[in-house]
């Protein structure tokens, strides 16, 4: 009895207000009442060591199994949110429509590189369970499109056909939705850094830099470049030139005391980069006089790694 009322008892935030008035009142009134009553005639007729280790057991063993059923149910219902963020975080705007994805059992994994070449990138989403498996995306716009579709809560599983991974189903309580995964071999797997040269510059990235450039490129749509700019004032300077310009500097911190040559990069993937992990408070974008650039957010269950590679000097 101990164990059936104190049930009842812990699935009352199972049920809605407004699920009716017998529902509510059956779970959080009679099944009160029959515990305390349980708890009564178990003092009136037995020593109350007994009673004590009989409610300390049906509550534990209640508790044990909520927490079963709590972990099941995570596993099968995930945030549709949690995974569309992951998605944009490599596919910046539509600058990476196609790239593999491994998981864990407990995390989802991709690295991938632009089109141009120009950006090389990895990023992870931990927490989040699907089977073990490894899987390409090869029209990452359609994705998203089909998992609009969706509510916020959604069941995830992946269809196989014998080793290989052939689609994705996603339901919630109104719909279902399938998405047709591709062959590892028509992705195009991006390169491993094989050398990694020294970055001389660590600049700031906050959330008043990451507003200000994202601004800033939309104020200038044009110009595809952005200048570091290194000295006594380091500056980041969209639409730099040697000519008077449209131009828009941000004043960032250097975390060392070096100075490199100026170094220019593409305006246009950085805004994307800046606008997917726009959530981050803190960063640091570090640069090379190599002409690399490597920038870091680490976010709740986001960890996302950006190269990006020179463009010429803007004379």
């Amino acid at each position: 009895t101990l164990l059936w009322s104190y049930s009842f008892i812990k699935s009352q935030n199972i049920f809605k207000k407004g699920s009716g008035i017998l529902i509510t009142l059956f779970v959080s009134n009679i099944s009160w009442f029959t515990f305390i009553a349980a708890c009564y005639y178990g003092f009136k007729n037995f020593s109350i060591y007994q009673v004590l280790i009989g409610i300390s057991f049906s509550v534990t063993l209640v508790y044990l199994a909520f927490a079963r059923l709590s972990l099941y149910i995570n596993s099968k219902f995930k945030d549709k949110s949690k995974l569309v963020k992951f998605v944009n975080k490599y596919y910046l705007g539509g600058n990476v429509n196609s790239v593999a994805v491994k998981s864990d059992g407990n995390g989802l994994t991709t690295r991938f590189v632009s089109g141009d070449k120009s950006l090389l990138g990895e990023v992870k989403l931990n927490n989040f369970a699907i089977e073990e498996a490894e899987f390409g995306v090869y029209t990452t716009d359609v994705l998203l499109k089909v998992l609009s579709v969706l509510n916020e809560n959604i069941s995830i599983d992946l269809v196989k056909s014998g080793d290989k991974v052939i689609s994705l189903n996603a339901k919630d309580d109104g719909a279902k939705v399938n998405y047709m995964l591709s062959d590892l071999s028509v992705i195009n797997q991006p390169p491993q850094l094989k050398q990694i040269p020294e970055f001389e510059l660590q600049l700031n990235v906050d959330s008043t830099f990451i507003k200000k450039f994202i601004a800033g490129k939309g104020a200038l749509p044009d110009t595809e470049s952005f200048t570091v700019i290194s000295g006594n004032n380091t500056e980041v300077v969209i639409g730099y030139s040697s000519i008077a310009t449209n131009r828009v500097a941000i004043p960032v911190q250097n975390k060392t005391d070096n100075m490199i040559d100026n170094v220019s990069f593409s305006a246009n993937l950085f805004k994307d980069v800046l606008e997917a992990n726009k959530e981050c408070e803190s960063a640091t974008l570090e640069v090379s006089s190599e002409g690399l650039a490597r920038i870091k957010f680490n976010v709740n269950d986001y960890e996302s790694t950006y190269y990006l590679v020179a463009v010429q000097n803007v004379n």
